[in-house]
């Protein structure tokens, strides 16, 4: 046999046995340089609340809708003054603070395994198998994972938890990518997050916080409000006054 022959033989051996050694010992390993390389936030994670924590003002009211709770600055007031069960709320001066609850009318919903993207039980089964995370029992738990989850959570030992890791991080891209920073939210009646999206640019003068709760009556229910104000510490303020108080039945219509 020719040298050249037996030389690209023994490479191709050498490859194939290498492969089979990763597939077999490591097949995790390709997944994990592969999320290293194309998601920029994979190593990014969730902040303690205490980093940016700030009370509200000894003058605050409170507002409330859709099972979630703000205290606010006396002077804001419904966005629509004949609303009976208003959900948008504005400062009268200009410039405006704004606070909008989104809407989570059922108030025994469903554990949805993120909503994008509905993994049967068997997927997050098999997937979290490759996690060295919790596995999530809730709507809350399956948002916190994605908060928490880096490259270094994933066992490269497993077989089966590649598809699910990979979409996780995807998921993860996505969220982080539209976000600054993202903090844990811990209150009396609910746990959740706080989203910081990007930093006022150019003509956009408003800082935009999401303040959302899960119940810890039910990790499976989230209520949710959007707060938008030029002044940080003031956005800063309403987030972290949230709590979840019980949906009315105005709520829910």
């Amino acid at each position: 046999m020719k040298k050249w022959l037996k030389v690209t033989l023994g490479t191709v051996g050498g490859i194939a046995v290498t492969a089979g050694f990763l597939w077999a010992f490591l097949p995790g390993l390709p997944a994990y340089l592969y999320a290293k390389s194309k998601y920029s936030h994979i190593n990014e994670t969730i902040q303690e609340a205490e980093l940016i924590h700030s009370e509200p003002g000894a003058d605050f009211i409170e507002i409330s809708a859709y099972g979630l709770s703000l205290k606010v600055p006396p002077e804001m007031q419904p966005y629509k003054k004949d609303d009976p069960h208003p959900h948008a709320f504005v400062t009268q001066d200009q410039p405006k603070t704004g606070v909008v609850f989104t809407q989570a009318k059922d108030p025994d919903p469903p554990f949805e395994m993120i909503a994008e993207n509905r993994y049967t039980p068997e997927q997050v089964e098999t997937g979290m198998r490759g996690i060295d995370l919790k596995k999530p029992e809730n709507n809350y738990e399956f948002f916190d994972l994605t908060y928490r989850l880096t490259a270094g959570k994933f066992r490269l030992g497993k077989h089966g938890a590649t598809p699910f890791f990979i979409s996780m991080a995807k998921a993860k891209e996505l969220l982080f990518d539209a976000i600054e920073s993202a903090y844990t939210l811990e209150t009396e009646h609910g746990k959740g997050f706080l989203l910081i999206y990007k930093f006022p640019e150019g003509n956009n003068k408003n800082y935009k916080l999401v303040a959302e709760l899960y119940d810890k009556q039910n990790l499976n229910r989230q209520a949710q409000a959007i707060i938008a104000s030029p002044s940080y510490d003031l956005a800063k303020q309403i987030a972290y006054s949230a709590e979840i108080v019980p949906l009315t039945e105005a709520d829910m219509k």
